[in-house]
């Protein structure tokens, strides 16, 4: 047994990892990115393979795509966005340009079978798809704004600069919905704000 001084400790004292000055409670998750992107634009964000690309590179690229996104799914917040890729730096920017645009993201394995991927579409209502050409056969009769991410090569969309949209996104704004495999049972899904 512990005592109630350890017992306050160990649940309060030592969980009380920041002040609430240092993490406001009113800012969201890109913005504080945009505020990384600010402080340290040349420092290298994100590696992967033998890719990498710096905080300004990766805030200048979800700039542009977060403009495109939100032309697509208008002035609604908490539109749910897929996104059907395989892992790299195209999917970090991917995630960011969604929460720019005020959107939340759903991860969608690519390698699910149809049917798996169309409920998990289906379940989130999502209307737009973030994908590689490769997996657009598994959606193409859906109903679907598709976006074949690797056409874009990310800087080249006519008429949208790299400036960041000025949108009233809160802290508690839905950001993404996370399935889980269903393997013990039934899949189902969580949400994150």
């Amino acid at each position: 047994m512990i005592s109630r001084e350890e017992k306050q400790q160990i649940l309060y004292t030592f969980n009380e990892t920041a002040s609430k000055s240092s993490y406001p409670p009113y800012k969201s998750l890109h913005q504080w990115f945009a505020g990384q992107a600010a402080r340290t634009p040349d420092k290298t964000a994100v590696v992967f393979n033998h890719q990498q690309v710096t905080y300004r590179e990766l805030d200048q690229r979800s700039n542009r795509l977060s403009r495109y996104l939100y032309r697509l799914k208008g002035d609604r917040d908490n539109v749910m966005i897929g996104i059907c890729m395989d892992p790299g730096i195209y999917v970090t920017a991917a995630i960011w340009a969604i929460l720019k645009s005020g959107g939340a993201y759903v991860p969608i394995e690519p390698n699910l079978p149809g049917e798996r991927k169309k409920q998990m579409i289906r379940d989130t209502n999502i209307g737009i798809v973030l994908s590689e050409k490769q997996y657009e056969k598994d959606l193409d009769h859906l109903h679907l704004a598709k976006f074949p991410y690797d056409d874009l090569n990310m800087l080249s969309l006519p008429g949208l600069n790299c400036e960041p949209l000025q949108l009233d996104i809160r802290a508690d704004d839905l950001c993404c919905v996370i399935f889980t495999s269903g393997v013990l049972a039934l899949p189902g899904s969580g949400r994150g704000t």
